[in-house]
């Protein structure tokens, strides 16, 4: 019953359209008409209907006027209404851009049917970037619903963002490396303590006075022995400095850390497998999910995400646009 109160309506929305010349094609056509005018071609290129023109549809209505004056007359002539009848009917057979009615929105294109006579189709029919948008949106909702596991996955693994993984991998190694520096440092690492450094500068004293006595003690003529035994102080102070030096107890400088820091992300960045298995990391939340539904669009084709009846889609031009076309069921 729904049907059938669908075709009435239907047939009486077209038939509004008709009268009123809607729809007729030129530079004012609104693009509802437009698509219709790009369905209907690609039904005829398809040989799914037989498309009367305008002159045609104009015929078929006086014809049917004609027929309706003889069949109210007293005495209808049998023979005539039969002739006329079989005219109605031969162009009745054929279909006019008022017989493709809206029924709604396919994402972001326009829904249509033929109700007079492709009853249960339903077609689509979009601007290239209402077409585009609407692949986008299918994807889009395809990653809500499954996850990037319902693309191939050396496919969707391509599209790791290396900034999202460059982020993520700073974030942590910035906390990790700066609250726990043993583990990644070492101890040649560090900044010489305090202590240390006073130490160091009282050797430093104690070369410096060693060194201007032996300078005295030359002027003076002394004795060589005492002079060498002041050179062999020097060495020892210098020795104690080394071994100083060689083993510092105190920060790590922030300079150290950072470049580790740095090295680390690196390595995320060049091998972010590694780095997911060695965080126990989702590889999926590090894709430029934007990128890869562009790629799968540009590689599968926007009727692959948004026509479940067959996966294809024609172009067709009308007033010097390109309109894609699919029938969707």
């Amino acid at each position: 019953m729904k049907f059938f109160q669908f075709l009435t309506e239907s047939n009486d929305e077209g038939e509004y359209k008709r009268e009123e010349r809607e729809w007729e094609l030129g530079p004012d056509t609104p693009e509802i008409g437009l698509k219709a005018y790009a369905l209907l071609d690609w039904l005829r290129d398809n040989g799914d209907v037989e498309v009367r023109t305008p002159e045609q549809t104009e015929q078929l209505q006086q014809l049917k006027l004609k027929l309706e004056e003889l069949e109210n007359s007293e005495n209808p002539d049998e023979d005539e209404v039969n002739e006329l009848q079989y005219e109605i009917d031969e162009l009745d057979d054929a279909i006019d851009v008022y017989d493709i009615i809206p029924s709604g929105s396919h994402y972001e294109m326009d829904e249509f049917e033929v109700p007079s006579v492709l009853s249960g189709r339903r077609y689509a029919v979009g601007t290239q970037d209402e077409t585009r948008e609407s692949a986008k949106d299918a994807c889009q909702s395809l990653i809500d619903d499954v996850g990037i596991k319902a693309f191939n996955p050396s496919f969707a693994r391509s599209h790791i963002n290396e900034v999202k993984v460059e982020d993520y991998a700073r974030d942590v190694y910035e906390d990790d490396v700066y609250q726990n520096p043993d583990s990644y440092l070492s101890d040649g690492d560090r900044n010489l303590s305090n202590t240390q450094e006073g130490e160091i500068s009282v050797l430093k004293k104690k070369i410096r006075q060693a060194q201007d006595t032996i300078q005295i003690l030359k002027e003076l003529g002394n004795t060589q022995s005492k002079i060498t035994e002041l050179e062999e102080m020097i060495d020892d102070f210098g020795i104690e400095i080394d071994e100083i030096e060689d083993s510092p107890d105190g920060e790590f400088p922030d300079k150290k850390i950072e470049e580790k820091v740095d090295d680390l992300v690196q390595s995320a960045v060049e091998d972010p497998e590694y780095f997911f298995n060695e965080l126990g990391l989702d590889w999926e939340q590090f894709v430029d999910v934007d990128e890869l539904i562009e790629d799968a669009i540009d590689s599968d084709g926007e009727a692959h995400f948004i026509n479940n009846y067959d996966g294809t889609s024609d172009e067709v031009e009308v007033n010097g646009i390109r309109f894609v076309v699919m029938r969707i069921d």
